[in-house]
């Protein structure tokens, strides 16, 4: 990291990549798992995130880097992607603009690759988005893509959910709309993609995070910091 971490930092990213190495090897379509991030306004939620991508990528003293683990990062708000991506890019070490990418109007791919992070704003996996429609030239639809990802790497592949902001600016019809697509990769939606056995959520309200994930028999992982 270019940015040194505060002890208490430190201490929670530590705490975080072994619970996320742990949940991945544990992971599968029968037993999901669910790491929680419990991190306040102003706590550097991203910078620990950062952190704990880059150890799981690269390795760290302790165990091996996993240069298959890719990332989706999910958060309400094309802006937060935005802001979230280039403070990554300000904090990490080894991660470069090749390494993470905001998924815009023209992706097309089978799966999602290795060793990559992705920022996606919920707005693109509405009904009415390009992105999740069948023909325009397009030969995946982004349902598909992360179908096909999850199928691929079902122990590699990290779904962030980023609650940042949550209730702030949005109406109740878009957050109810925002809870809808989520529910998707937390319970799995018939006809577009199977349960993530791997979910990451960032919340400075573990509360709501928790309800999100109540009665889904995922293995809950809380960090709090």
């Amino acid at each position: 990291m270019k940015i040194a971490l505060k002890d208490f930092q430190r201490e929670r990213v530590e705490q975080l990549v072994d619970e996320l190495r742990l949940a991945a090897g544990e992971a599968s379509p029968r037993r999901p798992q669910a790491v929680m991030l419990a991190s306040p306004t102003g706590s550097g939620k991203t910078i620990m995130a950062t952190a704990a991508i880059e150890a799981i990528l690269r390795g760290d003293e302790e165990t091996a880097a996993n240069p298959d683990a890719v990332f989706l990062w999910v958060s309400d708000q094309p802006d937060l992607n935005e802001q979230t991506r280039r403070k990554m890019l300000q904090a990490a070490t080894s991660l470069t603009n090749a390494d993470v990418t905001v998924i815009g109007p023209s992706f097309d791919r089978e799966r999602l690759a290795h060793g990559h992070v992705y920022f996606l704003n919920i707005q693109k996996l509405a009904t009415t988005n390009p992105l999740v429609r069948d023909g325009d030239e397009r030969t995946y639809t982004l349902w598909e893509t992360v179908h096909n990802t999850v199928s691929a790497s079902p122990n590699d592949f990290f779904v962030i959910i980023d609650e940042a902001h949550r209730g702030m600016l949005e109406s109740k019809a878009d957050r109810e709309q925002a809870n809808s697509i989520i529910q998707k990769f937390i319970k799995g939606s018939p006809g577009e993609i199977p349960a993530v056995p791997l979910i990451l959520g960032i919340s400075a309200t573990p509360a709501r995070f928790q309800r999100l994930i109540y009665g889904t028999g995922r293995t809950l992982r809380p960090v709090e910091v």
